[in-house]
């Protein structure tokens, strides 16, 4: 059940999550796919806490989107064409670092960024929602 009281901050989480949004689809010369696709983790994993925030729902501090995800109560609709936003989670940590992971490919980074689109409009819609 929605708590109005929470609405600002809700919005507030958006605006972060908007702001991950932009930065996800700032390519330029040197910025690998890999920082992109954070941005794009990122923006998914506030965007779900603004609709878990104004639901009244406490969430651990995680980034993996699966787990904040299965915090959802029944009424909330996590769409078909976001089941696949868990995926994102991995790029939180892993790809941020030079390690044993493969580089980010320009494919992977554009299903990042066409889910980080669609969550990102998903919960704005839910937060607008009067």
């Amino acid at each position: 059940m929605r708590n109005e009281a929470l609405l600002p901050y809700a919005e507030k989480w958006l605006t972060y999550a908007k702001s991950d949004l932009v930065m996800s689809k700032h390519q330029e010369e040197f910025v690998l796919f890999n920082n992109l696709c954070f941005h794009a983790q990122q923006c998914v994993e506030k965007s779900v806490k603004a609709v878990l925030i104004l639901h009244s729902i406490e969430y651990p501090r995680t980034h993996d989107i699966n787990k904040l995800v299965g915090l959802f109560p029944p009424d909330i609709q996590w769409e078909d064409e976001l089941r696949g936003a868990g995926i994102l989670s991995e790029y939180a940590i892993e790809a941020r670092y030079p390690g044993d992971r493969d580089e980010v490919s320009e494919e992977d980074y554009k299903i990042a960024i066409a889910l980080a689109e669609s969550v990102f409009g998903w919960a704005s819609k839910i937060v607008s929602e009067k």
